[in-house]
């Protein structure tokens, strides 16, 4: 596994994180395969983010704390194990956003869940439907995970979906079309975009205190718990997640008409996907 291998939730700087003096947004990529994250670590880590940052707040006042909230994000990643465990569910209250594609979802069902009922295999079968898929998604992470945790699920070429807290908060569905080159990278690329326009929608809002209240209430916040430690979640809007939706299936789109992973498409490419996925919606 190399540097992945050796890596573990105790060498990440918590310093930094707990002491920035403005919003903070945390990303875990490739959980699954980070032994290191496994099994309470990284749960410790966030939560101690979490608590600090929140006491910090507390210290400073409303005022102040309304530009200091902390976020998170984690990307599952397909586990070599066929585990698909590693503590997740454990780590799940800690993050407003939960990202994982199509098969890793099923895969997570198809080991974990508790209601039979459910019956998505880990592989498509002719008489599941997308439609099937994403109720079953949306009724196992409500129910058997926190539902203030929304869960992003991509699906290729047929776009993505937001669950939360027993709703469908968007969908992208399907995602313009294209002829595909290299699919490599297109899960990071889309969740940088994801990241990119939840944020930028943020920063739109945020520049004026109307808007900013008018679309991020400060009351009803999604409020998680971590082994007693309570907390609001950001109550991000379907406004916001929407956008971020096209801004992730734009950037990845994009990336799977390029060889290699390390080769971006041009910001005039990825706005005209935007653009024309954008116009499907309207």
């Amino acid at each position: 596994q190399g540097c992945v291998g050796a890596f573990s939730a105790q060498q990440l700087d918590l310093p930094i994180m707990i002491k920035t003096d403005h919003h903070t947004h945390i990303h875990v990529a490739g959980y699954f395969n980070v032994d290191g994250f496994h099994n309470g670590s990284l749960k410790q880590a966030l939560r101690q983010v979490r608590m600090e940052r929140a006491a910090e707040n507390q210290k400073l006042g409303s005022e102040a704390a309304a530009s200091r909230s902390t976020t998170m994000s984690l990307v599952t990643q397909h586990d070599a194990t066929k585990e698909w465990d590693g503590g997740l569910k454990e780590v799940a209250p800690l993050l407003d956003f939960l990202i994982m594609n199509e098969l890793e979802a099923n895969s997570i069902l198809k080991k974990h869940a508790k209601t039979s009922s459910i019956g998505v295999s880990s592989s498509s079968s002719p008489t599941t439907t997308q439609e099937d898929e994403i109720n079953a998604w949306l009724h196992y992470f409500s129910n058997e995970w926190d539902p203030t945790t929304c869960v992003i699920v991509t699906l290729g070429a047929q776009g993505a979906v937001a669950l939360r807290n027993h709703e469908i908060m968007a969908t992208l569905l399907p995602a313009v079309k294209v002829d595909v080159v290299d699919p490599t990278g297109a899960g990071d690329s889309f969740t940088a975009g994801f990241l990119h326009g939840l944020w930028g929608w943020k920063q739109k809002h945020s520049s004026s205190p109307k808007m900013a209240q008018e679309h991020v209430s400060t009351k009803n916040r999604p409020l998680s718990t971590s082994d007693g430690f309570a907390f609001e979640k950001t109550n991000w809007p379907k406004e916001a997640i929407q956008q971020a939706l096209l801004w992730g299936c734009a950037v990845g789109t994009s990336a799977v008409t390029i060889r290699g992973a390390s080769n971006p498409a041009s910001p005039e490419i990825i706005q005209e996907f935007y653009d024309k996925q954008n116009a499907k919606i309207k």
